[in-house]
């Protein structure tokens, strides 16, 4: 019995040891393969690559040299392009990202702005609750200063018989600031800072600006509002939202004696439960593999089936990426006989989409305003530290120019 025993320990012993060096090989060959699996993809692109939205910096296999060697540029370049080119980034990428969201609902990404995940799935740009909050502070006489610099423009192009509007556009963080993590209001400024946009209000009545304030006007439709004006995946104004801004902007043209305007219908939309266009920026830019708990039913204007515009305007506005939701209506809804956007006031789009660098010089510049019969600045609250991007001084020079 004994001798039985004995045996069967050894015959355990020697089993054991043997599962245990197959573990252990086991264990190597998978990290090789798990090591060698990307380098084999970039070469033999076994697998269609997913897609990642985002910044991501251009790399090219760089060249040898004595010099980039010792400088070590070259050991930078070739990290640089096995870090954008490396096999299964994307599905990697993606992966993490997915985990960090389920297991710690935060999301890690490339990008100038971090994205925050709000109360409710609501995602923000940190960039647009620093602002909120007052982070990006700037001093009432500098902001003064622009406001009369702003009112000095406005009165020139009164004088010229052009209709001038500042338009104040929202930020989601101020329009839904109960969905913005505590922790990111209550431990880093008041419940109810004083930031720029409210600094610049009490401004734009003293010196007379014609302005609208866009987050007033959609604060005030928002329980009213049977569709979302904005979208819990993206940053800026639903296309809902930024129609009815538009109208609101046309409306000004009826204000101060021009024909009777035609405003555009708003109200004549599609439904789509899936996000479009600008209205997903923030949930194409979390790279995750599973997006759907951010879709909501989302209100999209139609395009008009008029082959003529309704008003013989030409506008130009000068403004930040909340424009593009402007421009879009104003174009679908035939509204204007031409537009151009002065994006940062650095590149001119055109009605057809064309795209060229804005001529700054004053005789050309003059000669843009004047051709226009509506002239808006618009800047989101997190742009109001720097309003018109330059325009004003210059458009304002370019006016006195002879």
């Amino acid at each position: 019995m004994l001798l039985l025993i004995h045996l069967f320990i050894l015959d355990f012993r020697a089993m054991f040891k043997m599962r245990k060096k197959s573990i252990y090989y086991f264990t190597i060959i998978f990290f090789v393969v798990i090591i060698i699996l990307p380098f084999a993809q970039y070469i033999f692109k076994f697998t269609p690559e997913t897609e990642l939205v985002g910044f991501t910096k251009e790399a090219s296999f760089p060249s040898l040299s004595i010099k980039s060697w010792y400088n070590k540029s070259f050991q930078k370049e070739l990290e640089d392009y096995f870090d954008q080119n490396l096999g299964f980034k994307s599905f990697l990428i993606k992966t993490d990202n997915q985990f960090n969201f389920l297991l710690f609902n935060e999301i890690h990404q490339k990008t100038n702005s971090k994205i925050i995940v709000g109360e409710n799935n609501y995602l923000f740009e940190n960039n647009y609750i620093k602002s909120y909050i007052g982070r990006d502070y700037r001093d009432t006489e500098i902001l003064e200063d622009r406001i009369k610099s702003l009112a000095e423009l406005q009165d020139e192009l009164m004088q010229l018989g052009k209709t001038f509007v500042f338009l104040i556009a929202p930020s989601k963080a101020s329009f839904y600031s109960e969905h913005i993590p505590e922790e990111l209001i209550y431990k880093t400024a008041d419940a109810d800072p004083l930031n720029n946009y409210k600094r610049i209000l009490p401004l734009l009545n003293k010196y007379n600006i014609n302005y609208i304030d866009g987050l007033e006007y959609l604060l005030d439709k928002k329980e009213k509002s049977q569709y979302p004006l904005f979208p819990k995946g993206g940053t800026h104004w639903t296309r809902y939202a930024s129609c009815l801004v538009s109208n609101e902007v046309l409306s000004e043209l009826d204000n101060i004696g021009y024909e009777p305007i035609d405003l555009l219908n708003c109200e004549n939309v599609d439904i789509y439960h899936e996000p479009k266009d600008e209205d997903r920026d923030l949930i194409d830019l979390a790279n995750l593999w599973s997006k759907k708990i951010f879709y909501e039913d989302l209100a999209y204007p139609k395009k008009s089936t008029s082959t003529e515009s309704l008003n013989d305007i030409n506008l130009l506005m000068i403004g930040d990426s909340f424009s593009w939701g402007i421009m879009h209506n104003l174009k679908n809804g035939k509204s204007l006989e031409n537009y151009n956007l002065y994006y940062y006031f650095n590149s001119d789009y055109d009605m057809a989409g064309n795209m060229k660098p804005v001529s700054k010089d004053n005789t050309t510049l003059k000669e843009e305003i004047l051709k226009q019969d509506l002239v808006i600045i618009e800047s989101n609250e997190a742009s109001l530290k720097d309003i018109g991007f330059g325009f004003i001084d210059a458009g304002f020079s370019a006016l006195k120019h002879e």
